[in-house]
């Protein structure tokens, strides 16, 4: 519940992989009926997750968006106190009464740094909705026809940035993301050698890339490249 009467309450709104057609109704019908949106990047209105919610809601182009300045850092400890520090600058408006909506790629309960504002805005007593979006791998999977799990197979998913070769011993599939820079360490895992590999770079943008092997998959691939590796039948 909110910390007294006539505060905001904070959308954290999943936008999908960049594909606007695969935004879900929530995700759309709340860019609708908010005014005031924070997206990641220096540049708000020049980030993908801006403007996949730009195709499916155009008049959002009139609307308030403000940068949400969440640094690139891997340390945790440092990555919390920048979230926090956000976190604090949207309470000012929820403070107001003022709804805020947040713009997520992907979903935001996924290795989303959004995560990290929702601790900080609970913690203070703010309220939180959420609206799931999908993820990268399940619209990678779909696109290359690779079930991600069958009957009692478990699937593992892993971003790239913390995969070490220990992780990959498991029985199941595996869903690596975030892989561009780790290409060379991620083709040297004989756990990912001995699994069937398939990758997917920009999934459903025009610039969509698919490779069909893990050595096909070059080093600057880009950020937004999805590996899926099952066991071979």
């Amino acid at each position: 519940m909110n910390r007294g009467r006539n505060k905001g309450t904070t959308y954290i709104i999943g936008v999908g992989p960049g594909d606007p057609e695969l935004m879900t109704l929530k995700s759309k019908r709340l860019i609708e009926e908010n005014e005031l949106f924070f997206v990641r990047g220096e540049d708000p209105r020049e980030e993908l997750a801006y403007k996949v919610a730009e195709v499916v809601v155009p008049e959002i182009k009139d609307k308030t968006v403000m940068s949400l300045d969440i640094a690139d850092v891997i340390d945790p400890d440092r990555l919390e106190e920048i979230c926090w520090r956000e976190a604090r600058n949207i309470e000012k408006y929820l403070d107001r009464g003022q709804n805020v909506a947040i713009l997520v790629l992907g979903d935001p309960m996924v290795y989303s740094r959004s995560i990290y504002i929702l601790y900080a805005l609970e913690h203070d007593g703010y309220e939180t909705v959420t609206s799931s979006g999908v993820t990268a791998f399940s619209a990678a999977a779909g696109q290359l026809k690779l079930p991600l799990a069958e009957r009692e197979q478990p699937c593992h998913i892993i971003p790239a940035t913390y995969s070490a070769g220990r992780y990959y011993h498991q029985a199941g599939n595996y869903v690596v993301m975030k892989t561009e820079g780790h290409m060379k360490n991620l083709r040297d895992i004989p756990g990912l050698r001995r699994r069937d590999v398939k990758a997917i770079a920009n999934i459903g943008l025009p610039n969509q890339k698919i490779f069909e092997n893990i050595d096909d998959i070059p080093e600057d691939s880009g950020f937004f490249t999805v590996l899926i590796a099952r066991e071979k039948k």
